[in-house]
């Protein structure tokens, strides 16, 4: 809140917030392939705890580079509609997002040996560092690209330091070695998860994309902020 506070009031102007809002939408948007609430199911999971972890993990990741790749595939449809910049945006905030995913396991490892204290401390400093970083290329007339690196940053740095306290290695041998039955206990827990959240993000978020194609980006950015 207090990075936006001073983004919005010293350096950047409300079409910057729209830009980086609508290309939000759309990497949400795309989002959605990978939205099936795996993370609660593998806190829900109680037996054969090594399998269901790598099992999520590389699910996360497959995921994650299908997404990916469908935001480098939509770049040329979308930019018909829309400036290039936005989806180039879209490709970038898609990339850091798999830093995200690579993150997942690590954290509801920590979340199921309820070490919050840990999670919490990596998620402030984390934020901090983004928050501090988008500040100075704000200050630097990046324009709405810092808003973008402060988000993808963000999960930049909570990949680097849970890896670092790495609460749970991963057997890169046995990475992508995981069987359908734990595939699809994943995706039959997570098939409503599923469901609801493509309801949800109708619901919230098709306004910025309504503001920003019917609209205007400067309309988004007083919206958004």
């Amino acid at each position: 809140f207090a990075s936006g506070v001073i983004l919005r009031r010293y350096f950047l102007n409300p079409s910057d917030f729209g830009l980086y809002r609508l290309s939000l939408f759309f990497m949400d948007l795309f989002n959605r392939i990978k939205e099936f609430g795996f993370d609660k199911a593998l806190v829900h999971r109680q037996d054969n705890l090594e399998s269901a972890y790598r099992t999520h993990f590389s699910l996360q990741l497959v995921l994650s580079l299908v997404v990916l790749i469908v935001s480098v595939a939509s770049f040329p449809v979308l930019s018909r509609f829309y400036e290039p910049t936005v989806m180039f945006f879209v490709i970038i905030l898609a990339a850091f997002s798999v830093f995200q995913s690579l993150s997942s396991t690590q954290r509801v490892f920590l979340e199921k040996k309820l070490e919050f204290s840990k999670v919490v401390t990596v998620e402030l400093i984390s934020l901090f560092l983004s928050s501090s970083l988008a500040i100075i290329l704000a200050a630097n007339n990046f324009g709405a690209t810092s808003l973008v690196i402060q988000y993808g940053s963000n999960f930049l740095f909570i990949f680097i330091f849970l890896w670092w306290v790495r609460p749970w290695r991963v057997n890169y041998k046995e990475l992508l070695l995981f069987r359908k039955s734990e595939i699809k206990w994943f995706l039959k827990f997570g098939v409503f998860l599923f469901l609801g959240g493509i309801t949800t993000f109708i619901i919230f978020r098709m306004n910025d994309f309504l503001l920003g194609t019917v609209g205007n980006l400067a309309a988004l950015g007083f919206y958004s902020t």
